[in-house]
């Protein structure tokens, strides 16, 4: 086919003239064989000199500046500290989040913890963290204490809470019978209180009212407001007798679950 003989073309231009690769790629009438050609040319010329196949999409095809995410992510993992210098000189700052987030995503994969704390050392992870907190989530599955420990590590609440959330929710999801245990074990505080709201998540549908028990050990206010009153809610749709007959049994609960 035309697409297989011009990917074959290309993969072995790039190795001799990346630039005339990519700039012939750039001008095919065609835009849909542009941009399959644009993708094979960069992506390859990527692989042998990123830092060229950057600078030419920023400043010689701006039409093709929205590959250089994968681009800085394909050299984030060889060379990261050459490639964050080098976005360190990008005027536009959303584009230099797309690329540190591409860069990020692409390392973590391969080796979370190593990628994580080179991130929160070497850029501004936080407010990447707590709009994306799927970064923490490549984390090893036998390591999610270790992983929890290294979020004390973040510089606000925010990245610290977005990064537990992400860790607590995989691993209630993975390893439900650990995960209770740890919960059962962990000392009172932010970390707990995401256990205990993911518990009585986990407990919602079968268990309400022991979803609604656990909830109230949440020590944080608006968590536990926002819990017991999401289950509650669940809970009357599906079985209203029970549900206030628990209430009833519960005073102490009404003020948290009704309007």
């Amino acid at each position: 086919s035309r697409v297989f003989v011009m990917n074959e073309v290309l993969e072995n231009w790039v190795e001799t003239s990346g630039r005339d690769a990519a700039k012939w790629a750039s001008e095919l009438k065609d835009s849909r064989m542009r941009d399959l050609a644009m993708s094979k040319a960069v992506f390859d010329w990527a692989e042998h000199v990123p830092q060229t196949a950057a600078e030419f999409l920023l400043h010689e095809d701006p039409d093709y500046v929205w590959m250089l995410p994968r681009v800085l992510a394909r050299w984030g993992k060889y060379d990261p500290e050459t490639a964050s210098r080098w976005l360190a000189n990008v005027p536009d700052k959303k584009l230099v989040q797309d690329c540190y987030l591409a860069l990020v995503q692409e390392w973590a994969m391969e080796d979370a913890p190593t990628a994580l704390e080179w991130a929160r050392t070497h850029m501004n992870l936080d407010p990447l963290i707590v709009s994306n907190p799927e970064l923490v989530g490549s984390w090893p599955e036998n390591s999610t204490l270790k992983a929890l420990e290294w979020t004390d590590k973040l510089s606000s609440p925010e990245a610290r809470q977005a990064a537990a959330e992400k860790l607590i929710e995989n691993w209630s999801i993975k390893d439900p019978q650990s995960f209770q245990e740890w919960v059962q074990s962990e000392r009172p505080g932010m970390r707990k209180d995401i256990g205990l709201h993911s518990l009585a998540n986990m407990q919602g549908i079968e268990n309400p009212a022991e979803a609604m028990k656990t909830a109230m050990g949440i020590q944080d206010e608006k968590r536990r407001n926002e819990a017991l009153k999401l289950h509650y809610e669940f809970w009357k749709e599906s079985a209203p007798e029970a549900a206030a007959a628990w209430l009833k049994a519960n005073p102490e609960t009404a003020k948290f679950v009704q309007p």
